[in-house]
């Protein structure tokens, strides 16, 4: 399963990525300082998101992270007046650094890439078939859970299950309920 660490200490935001990455199949960590930061670090995460907008330092932790583990991706959202700190952030080894509305909408996705990027890395390991078969059940079978496909423009995943299946009943019957 792959895991996301996330540094925040918004309630708002984690519990939106909590739901998303459920939603997803993905198990998310969040930490609200730097030293629970690192900890969360084993076994290795495949996406960090950081609040830029956090408390308790967010440029100097993700210093410390990205020394300890340069090849670690990591993800940044802040305002999107704060062009500056979109700079610093980025010098301090974002791979990625968005406003917070853009990281909002495009969350699903964002976490989808945390799945792409564990299944490459599981098939690229020798003699890992069961990680395969798992991938291609929980594509095929989960509804409602499936990635987005290149069509899908309204929703960052779609299936079954994220429209409402109501539908207004026929003129006629609609005509003969007026009419009581």
């Amino acid at each position: 399963m792959p895991r996301v660490v996330a540094y925040m200490d918004d309630l708002f935001f984690q519990m939106k990525l909590a739901e998303t990455a459920k939603h997803l199949g993905i198990e998310v960590k969040v930490a609200s300082n730097a030293d629970s930061l690192l900890q969360l670090m084993e076994p290795a995460p495949s996406l960090v998101i950081v609040d830029l907008n956090a408390r308790s330092e967010p440029l100097a932790a993700a210093q410390k992270l990205r020394a300890a583990q340069p090849h670690l991706r990591m993800i940044g959202f802040l305002s999107h007046v704060q062009t500056g700190l979109a700079q610093q952030a980025k010098s301090a080894g974002f791979d990625e650094v968005m406003p917070r509305s853009q990281f909002s909408s495009n969350l699903p996705d964002i976490l989808a890439s945390a799945l792409k990027s564990n299944a490459q890395l599981a098939i690229s390991a020798p003699g890992n078939s069961d990680f395969l078969r798992a991938e291609r059940r929980h594509r095929g079978s989960a509804p409602g859970i499936q990635l987005a496909s290149p069509g899908c423009s309204e929703h960052s995943f779609c299936g079954r299950n994220t429209r409402s299946t109501f539908r207004s009943p026929p003129r006629s019957a609609r005509r003969s309920l007026r009419s009581r």
